[in-house]
């Protein structure tokens, strides 16, 4: 009699505890965000390999600050998806990859006028029809197959992803983009009163190759 109690009160125990247990969300092949939506938010539910489709415009909010102001924060994507449709305003600093991505179908806009550019970071990236918005922002889009060299003394909060061993990035269709960089970011600084102004020599000890399949306007290719 007492083993039947004891062993209902454990299972009742242990009830009660999975009931406090919050479910695990199984992420998804494909996400969509409408107008007002937070990226964010899809790129932690969509699998790896999966796709977000974007309707309307969507922002990449600037990252936060302590004093209540933003700063230039880069967007590090982290997952193999593709990212198509619709309008993406990135207010961030540039965009860093730490996985493969594809943008397809989509119109990109950069309000944050430092770093304008993604960097594939060693990763695969590709453009099929993407289109630079002109409605916000500097107007031209930069590739760079490194990643990103900080200045020493630059006042960034953030950690740059370790790259990738080998850099590809693939142009499609109608991609409407500006120059492309074999090598990496390098960031100076933006003061004369400063010392060190001058960004590290930038270089990438992966390889890096870029295809263009096809293209409505490109700049021109830095190897």
């Amino acid at each position: 009699m007492k083993i039947t109690t004891r062993l209902w009160a454990l299972l009742l125990a242990l009830c009660l505890t999975l009931a406090l247990v919050p479910p695990v969300r199984a992420e998804e092949a494909t996400v969509k965000v409408g107008t007002g939506g937070d990226i964010f938010d899809a790129l932690k539910r969509v699998a790896d390999g999966g796709t977000i489709e974007i309707t309307g415009t969507v922002e990449v909010e600037a990252q936060a600050t302590s004093t209540g102001g933003t700063d230039d924060t880069p967007w590090i994507i982290d997952k193999n998806v593709t990212i198509q449709g619709g309008t993406l305003n990135v207010n961030r600093g540039g965009v860093i990859l730490n996985a493969d991505v594809t943008f397809k179908d989509i119109t990109l806009a950069f309000p944050n006028a430092v770093r304008n550019a993604i960097l594939a970071n060693g990763h695969k990236l590709t453009l099929e029809n993407v289109v630079r918005s002109t409605n916000a922002g500097p107007k031209k889009i930069y590739l760079f197959g490194g990643g990103l060299l900080q200045n020493d003394n630059a006042p960034e909060n953030f950690t740059v992803p370790a790259p990738g061993s080998a850099a590809e990035i693939i142009i499609k269709g109608t991609t409407d983009i500006d120059d492309i960089f074999a090598g990496c970011l390098s960031m100076g600084g933006m003061s004369n009163e400063n010392v060190g102004q001058d960004g590290k020599e930038s270089n990438f000890a992966g390889s890096v190759a870029v295809t263009v399949l096809g293209a409505k306007s490109l700049g021109s290719v830095y190897a």
